[in-house]
């Protein structure tokens, strides 16, 4: 109770801020803007100012719930939002930052209610600047909530975004446990099975329980370092595939599918045991991450920054990514009708 009289407090404090600085927003960031600014809609958003984001930063009457969302590029006809971060209000303010997104300037956020992927817009939308955040009032009480991030500026293959929301003593149910890609699942064995493993955990690590990534690796190049081991140069595409929540009395969830492509060393010890594990960052110092992933390998980083990457020595699993994901629904027990499944073969069918 005192934990929630605190953060009440807090979020009185940090509102009373919002409708002090309202008038400035128009001089600050062009992306920091609300559309339409004047929609009736149940539930106000107001973009953060920087005091705000500063604020949100420091206090300490609440820990910030924090998530992974895939962000998508935006289309003309807004649709190509990504659901997220679902939760069921207890309190009528809360507030959300998208604090990292790789290769974007700014995200788009609209909140919905309802169920989650079957809700209605219940407040405008806002352009934001990546690491400044919104808050909404006038949420309902036990209503269940969710959001749709989207971004002009992102790259078209779309990144993994880390978020942190404040004001969410509650977050709305999953359906079952974690979902993740194994070696045993495509008959893996040996170092292929390691590093597949390897691999798929960082993967379930970004993503949130719903979601899973099937990673298709292909081995560029080995080298052995100065301990003894042995370093895997991969490259990856991740296909990513996340599940909509559907309400309870429904068994099987909804999916669509993403595609991420990203450089990967990993490195083995004589039995197999993963010694260490560093992916390519994106955007500025990638460069610097290629020529440290590929070691003494440096004909091999200097073909992959210039476009010209060799067709890999060895790929595994040995098959196609939708041939993949039918493996994984039966070897993990989901059941998905045919409405659901042909969406998600679809697009991971496409070249």
């Amino acid at each position: 109770m005192k934990l929630k009289k605190c953060l009440s407090a807090a979020l009185a404090m940090l509102m009373a801020i919002s409708a002090a600085s309202v008038p400035s927003l128009a001089t600050g960031v062009l992306a920091d803007q609300t559309y339409p600014p004047k929609a009736e809609y149940p539930v106000q958003i107001h973009v953060m100012t920087p005091q705000e984001r500063d604020a949100f930063s420091k206090q300490t009457a609440y820990i910030p719930t924090e998530g992974h969302a895939f962000l998508t590029q935006n289309n003309a006809a807004g649709t190509n939002g990504t659901i997220c971060a679902p939760f069921q209000a207890d309190k009528a303010n809360m507030s959300f930052v998208l604090t990292s997104a790789p290769g974007a300037a700014d995200y788009n956020i609209q909140l919905y209610a309802g169920t989650l992927g079957q809700g209605v817009p219940a407040s405008s939308y806002a352009a934001v600047c990546v690491n400044n955040g919104v808050y909404f009032s006038g949420l309902t009480e036990g209503q269940n909530y969710y959001f749709k991030i989207s971004s002009n500026t992102v790259p078209s293959g779309g990144c993994t975004a880390v978020y942190a929301m404040l004001g969410t003593d509650k977050t709305a149910p999953e359906q079952g446990a974690a979902l993740r890609a194994t070696a045993e699942m495509f008959s893996l064995e040996g170092p292929e099975a390691a590093i597949y493993n390897a691999v798929s955990q960082y993967y379930s690590d970004k993503l949130t329980a719903a979601d899973v990534g099937l990673p298709a690796l292909g081995v560029a190049g080995t080298y052995q370092n100065e301990a003894g081991n042995t370093c895997y140069v991969l490259e990856c595409h991740a296909y990513l595939c996340f599940f909509a929540v559907k309400p309870p009395e429904g068994d099987s969830p909804a999916p669509w599918a993403g595609h991420e492509h990203t450089w990967i060393c990993v490195e083995l010890s004589e039995d197999n045991t993963v010694v260490s594990f560093t992916p390519a960052g994106n955007g500025e110092g990638s460069d610097k991450d290629i020529r440290e992933l590929c070691g003494p390998l440096t004909s091999l980083a200097e073909h992959i920054l210039t476009g010209a990457a060799p067709e890999p020595e060895q790929v595994f699993p040995a098959s196609s990514p939708d041939e993949m994901f039918e493996v994984f629904i039966n070897a993990s027990g989901l059941s998905l009708d045919q409405e659901e499944l042909e969406p998600i073969l679809r697009e991971l069918s496409k070249p």
